[in-house]
């Protein structure tokens, strides 16, 4: 759309621009997002962090060990986090 302001005998055109982004491909995105995400939790299950922990403290002398600790992602969040992306991306196709 244009809009044309007229002030002090000059003239003013102004352009109103569309978004970039609107909801389709916002939907695309997100869809295809959730799909690679969902995906990827899918191939790596699980991952392991370490906490160190003071075994002794004798004066200066402190000894410390490093714990490992596992933490499983369930299949079901990857399953929900897929279905979800494939709604989302079958949506924005049909939106049209």
């Amino acid at each position: 759309m244009k809009y044309v302001i007229l002030k002090n005998n000059c003239v003013t055109l102004l352009l109103t621009h569309r978004l970039i982004f609107n909801e389709n491909i916002i939907m695309k995105i997100a869809g295809i997002l959730l799909l690679v995400i969902g995906l990827g939790l899918t191939l790596f299950t699980g991952f392991t962090y370490f906490t160190r922990e003071k075994v002794v403290d004798f004066g200066g002398i402190e000894i410390t060990k490093n714990e490992p600790h596992h933490m499983n992602i369930p299949l079901v969040f990857s399953i929900a986090a897929m279905g979800v992306g494939g709604i989302l991306l079958l949506a924005s196709y049909k939106k049209k």
